[in-house]
């Protein structure tokens, strides 16, 4: 027996809104759009469903904060901004008005650095003003419960694109109190400015009540785990456990002390920098790396039970090669639980002068070895597991969140990160080429490369192959 659509029951039509909307890709949203326009019925009904999951990007931040109210904002439950870095344009611009920056606006940019700015320059400061505005609609999205700003990284020159964290504290601010899983991935854009360590000091003010908090930031400091002790109280090893961080509803909580690529590493938020008469005079403190602040924080806050309900605390970090000229030495990345006080040491090379032709060798879900090969942000993903994972909708939401039984019931599609790196047979067959590690192992009869794990979270060690040179006697 047929039925009319418009008689089909509320529930009903929600779930086909639902389904359409998490199973179509950015591109063919359109499509989905068009049942805001049908009729007054359904835009009532398809509002809620298509405002649920906001993406948003470069190009459309502004038009989402004119079109939101405080009664359409109840209805976002997760916000994630993917930034495109703005790349460098060939002519500066004098002409202000052209691209449609306010006298006002213009002045406050060029007290950042003074100078006059390329185009990208300006456009940059228009995306800042864009995060500002954002604020006020944040604000008003009390029922968000994830947020995510991810740096997509470009393969096009991007050196006039920065992100002030003056910006971004103030998003982290104004996240309401129903939100516990928070992202926020620069890939290295975040730059040097006055009071940078208050990005730090911001997000340690909301982790109490975070369950899930994904880092990628170029520069991090111990603000982010300790509280300032007042100077009237002597120290004393008791005190100093109250001064930790407390978050005792984080679950999971991932570092990475790199910038989207191995080089530079995160450096420490220098406190220093607020000292205005040493910026005036040109001089800019040494950036000190952060590994060891960072490191030493966490397991001290850990230790003194400020997460009692983390199930994995881990940091990323990178190690060179100590010789350049040593073919059996690799790079290293390094996976340093703070739960276990294991580091987990994941040798990698690039095997060629192609493109995505780095080798990773790490562990897959069920501990065995695996081998991949993509770009350094591909084989990342890889060995940083799922942390956070993507839809095809570009939303951004923890790992434990997507395999929910009521995020599967509302027809998530999951972006799959290991389609996006190759296997040996697939790398082979795309660059026809054979690694000398290849070679090496097939003469030797064995693995010689694999996943080094020790105790402990300092060591600063490369990796090599296990009885390189010997095996040829």
């Amino acid at each position: 027996m047929s039925c009319h659509i418009n008689k089909l029951p509320n529930e009903l039509l929600r779930n086909i809104f639902q389904r359409l909307r998490n199973g179509y890709t950015p591109s063919e949203l359109k499509e989905v759009l068009s049942c805001l326009t049908c009729c007054r019925h359904w835009q009532r009904i398809a509002e809620p469903v298509l405002r649920t999951d906001i993406v948003l990007s470069n190009s459309n931040i502004s038009s989402f904060i004119s079109n939101t109210t405080p009664e359409n904002a109840l209805f976002v439950y997760s916000l994630t901004i993917r930034i495109t870095p703005i790349v460098v344009a060939s002519e500066p611009r004098s002409c202000v008005s052209a691209i449609g920056v306010e006298p006002e606006l213009m002045e406050e940019m060029m007290k950042d650095d003074g100078t006059i700015p390329y185009q990208n320059h300006w456009e940059t400061r228009i995306l800042w003003q864009s995060l500002h505005n954002l604020t006020a609609s944040v604000v008003e999205m009390t029922h968000l419960t994830t947020f995510s700003l991810v740096v997509v990284p470009t393969k096009l020159m991007s050196s006039g694109f920065w992100l002030r964290r003056k910006e971004l504290s103030k998003l982290i601010c104004s996240l309401p109190e129903s939100c516990i899983n928070v992202e926020l991935d620069t890939c290295g854009y975040d730059r040097v400015t006055t009071g940078s360590e208050d990005l730090c000091k911001t997000l340690r003010g909301i982790m109490p009540r975070l369950e899930h908090l994904r880092l990628s930031l170029a520069m991090l400091c111990d603000s982010l785990f300790l509280v300032e002790r007042p100077s009237t109280l002597a120290p004393s090893s008791q005190y100093e456990q109250s001064f930790h961080v407390s978050a005792p509803r984080l679950h999971t909580l991932t570092i990475a002390l790199f910038c989207g690529k191995p080089e530079p590493s995160a450096v420490l938020c220098s406190p220093s920098l607020n000292d205005s008469f040493a910026l005036t005079m040109g001089i800019w403190p040494a950036p000190v790396p952060a590994f060891y602040k960072i490191i030493s924080t966490a397991k001290a806050a850990y230790v003194a039970g400020s997460f009692p309900n983390a199930i994995k605390i881990a940091i990323f970090d990178h190690v060179s090669r100590h010789d350049q000229g040593d073919e059996f030495e690799y790079e290293t990345l390094n996976e340093r639980n703070i739960i276990t006080n294991q580091t987990q040491r994941m040798p990698y090379k690039s095997v060629s002068q192609e493109p995505r032709s780095i080798l990773l060798r790490c562990k897959d879900r069920k501990g065995d070895d695996r081998e991949v090969y993509g770009d350094f942000r591909e084989v990342y993903q890889i060995a940083e597991g799922p942390v956070f994972l993507t839809t095809f909708t570009n939303s951004r939401f923890p790992a434990s969140f997507a395999s929910a039984p009521a995020i599967a019931d509302a027809g998530y599609l999951l972006k799959d990160v290991h389609t996006d790196v190759d296997d040996r047979e697939a790398f082979h067959a795309s660059h026809r080429f054979s690694s000398i590690l290849w070679v090496r192992e097939r003469l030797a009869g064995k693995t010689l490369l694999g996943v080094k794990v020790e105790e402990g979270l300092d060591g600063t060690e490369s990796v090599r192959e296990d009885e390189a040179g010997t095996w040829r006697a």
